[in-house]
């Protein structure tokens, strides 16, 4: 492993360590019944204090429902991309390494969203339906901000010749990521500490995936020597 591949590894390592140290700060830090039916909720003042300052909003906490539909339409090309490379090449090795990574972290994805439905951290500032629901981390910030950044990685590997294509995609994304984590954060049906947990768990596979990238880089570099 050379010295760039370690640096993406620690990168990715230290990710993971800042999410499960701050999930478990919030589990014994200020934790008090602050919350709908007198729900625990870690960082209590501090999420309490956000949230009475921006209030709630539905009219964006649907809105920012639109970021997100977006990034599965972005989930479905490049499974697509991968299952004509492979009916094309005839052969899974011919498939992109950069959508084999992709893969890994749409299954980690799922995997932190059903885990933290059954572990529940905190639950919602407000009643969806009339009943407390799992907050922690913001799925929804989670999956928009990795899959959009994950995605412009993938794109810069896959399509280097596009580079106006990459650029614009970038910009589309970087915009899409903001309006998620400003408007989930804004319409009052997130804690502030599960936007927090998100972009740390989001920064952590993010991390993971440009690890992969940098792997497969190197194993190519020695492939073709």
């Amino acid at each position: 492993m050379n010295i760039q591949s370690k640096k993406a590894l620690c990168q990715t390592l230290l990710w993971f360590v800042l999410f499960f140290l701050f999930t478990a700060c919030l589990c014994v830090i200020d934790v008090k019944p602050t919350g709908p039916l007198q729900s625990n909720i870690g960082f209590s003042q501090l999420n309490n204090t956000v949230r009475l300052f921006f209030g709630v909003t539905p009219l964006l906490y649907m809105a920012t429902d639109i970021p997100l539909y977006i990034a599965m339409v972005e989930c479905l090309f490049f499974v697509c991309l991968g299952l004509y490379q492979l009916i094309k090449n005839k052969s899974f090795k011919k498939v992109s390494a950069a959508i084999y990574g992709l893969a890994l972290v749409y299954v980690l994805m799922v995997v932190w969203y059903v885990g933290f439905e059954k572990v529940i951290i905190n639950y919602r500032p407000v009643l969806l339906d009339g009943a407390l629901e799992a907050s922690y981390p913001s799925s929804h910030t989670m999956m928009v901000v990795t899959i959009l950044w994950t995605g412009i990685l993938a794109f810069k590997t896959i399509f280097p010749e596009h580079q106006k294509l990459c650029f614009w995609i970038t910009v589309l994304s970087a915009a899409l990521i903001t309006f998620t984590i400003a408007g989930r954060l804004v319409c009052g049906v997130h804690w502030f500490t599960d936007i927090i947990g998100a972009l740390l768990l989001s920064g952590a596979m993010i991390s993971l995936y440009r690890f992969l990238l940098v792997l497969n880089r190197k194993q190519e570099v020695k492939t073709t020597l």
